[in-house]
């Protein structure tokens, strides 16, 4: 419930496709005239939900109201620029850990961050680094 006594939609208990219903039907709603002060207390959503929805619909129509993947999409805001990402598969391939000072022969996520901290000054998580990895194959 919000401060001001109206029950509101915690729309991350809903699934994708139920949040996906529930932003359409209000938009519509909105789009037909419907004020958004009587759409927050009609649907129980919030005013900032009604703002961000109609951004989002202003920018990509109603493709911007569609449930998608969660988070960014996979190349947006890294770390790495494509060609660092290039330098460093390049510099896995053709040395050992023990040639660039990093100890052993066998490259671990850790020395693999810190190759990259190395190379580009740039800092990973032992995850972050694994996440690469992966999506190089």
């Amino acid at each position: 419930m919000s401060d001001d006594g109206d029950l509101r939609v915690d729309m991350r208990r809903l699934a994708p496709a139920q949040q996906e219903a529930l932003r359409m039907r209000v938009m519509g709603a909105v789009n037909d005239g419907m004020g958004p002060a009587e759409a927050v207390r009609v649907f129980g959503v919030s005013p900032d939900s009604i703002r961000n929805w109609r951004r989002r619909q202003e920018a990509d129509r109603a493709q911007g109201l569609r449930s998608g993947r969660p988070g960014r999409k996979p190349g947006e805001h890294t770390k790495l620029t494509p060609a660092q990402e290039q330098a460093l598969a390049q510099a896995l391939l053709e040395y050992e850990p023990q040639e660039l000072g990093l100890g052993g022969t066998l490259w671990t996520a850790v020395k693999v961050a810190a190759l990259v901290q190395q190379l580009f000054g740039t800092t990973f998580t032992d995850r972050g680094i694994r996440k690469i990895l992966r999506r190089w194959g």
